[in-house]
């Protein structure tokens, strides 16, 4: 993550830079983590039971991924858009967190990730106040 501070930095439009950065940094490790627990969702005995977990965690990792390329270029983004996109990462991670947290008394992984969804979420928030 360094090198994406140090990156924005020197970006010519850099004036929202440290809100871009927290962001980014949380969108990034919410995807991690959650392609990790959709992994160890399918690790599990029974997952049946882990399914809507599963699609949740895969869509939520793709949602934050695409969020963050979009902030990676700040000056070809158009704001509306990218404000829709935020917006569309902030609710794809209250909807895994709420459905990991389901899980979460029986699965470590799922506690994590729920965690992890909840912290972007508040970071999603705090980009678009």
């Amino acid at each position: 993550m360094q090198e994406i501070d140090e990156m924005l930095k020197t970006h010519p439009m850099s004036d929202q830079a440290k809100k871009v950065q927290n962001l980014m940094a949380k969108a990034v490790l919410c995807s991690t983590t959650c392609y990790t627990c959709a992994d160890a969702c399918l690790s599990q005995q029974e997952t049946n039971k882990l399914t809507d977990c599963i699609r949740i965690n895969l869509d939520c990792a793709t949602i934050c991924e695409a969020t963050t390329q979009i902030l990676a270029r700040p000056a070809s983004y158009n704001t509306s858009f990218a404000k829709k996109m935020i917006e569309a990462c902030k609710e794809v991670c209250r909807a895994c967190a709420e459905e990991c947290e389901k899980h979460a008394n029986m699965h470590e992984h799922c506690k994590i990730c729920a965690q992890s969804c909840r912290t972007c979420v508040k970071a999603c928030q705090e980009f678009l106040n």
